[in-house]
């Protein structure tokens, strides 16, 4: 019997200041095939809306239309991309993310990325 094991692969860090689009991690694979994969986006700015985009790609070099998500923390708030099954058939996953903030201060937001390895 096969078991999934839960492995943190990026822990909410420092704050990341989020204006114009921000790439907060470029393609990267994160080792081993995952069979499920969530990434908890926090806005804990208080007055902007932050799009965050999860891209997929088989390559790490062209990001897979099929594999692009696209979700809206409304200020103080947190979402989450909670991806498993066909979706994990790609590799590479870049996260970003955008604010229409006019000026500074920027957006700030915090992230986390959490995988699932089958283990047995």
């Amino acid at each position: 019997m096969s078991l999934l094991v839960d492995r943190i692969i990026r822990d909410f860090g420092t704050p990341v200041n989020v204006n114009t689009l921000t790439v907060l991690f470029p393609f990267e694979t994160f080792g081993e095939r995952l069979a499920a994969l969530s990434v908890y986006c926090v806005n804990i700015d208080p007055t902007n809306a932050v799009t965050f985009t999860l891209e997929g790609s088989e390559t790490g070099t062209n990001t897979d239309p099929d594999k692009t998500f696209v979700k809206v923390a409304d200020p103080g708030k947190q979402i989450s991309f909670d991806l498993e099954g066909s979706n994990m058939l790609v590799t590479h996953w870049r996260l970003s993310a955008f604010t229409e903030s006019p000026g500074f201060p920027t957006a700030q937001v915090r992230y986390r990325v959490k995988g699932q390895v089958q283990k047995g």
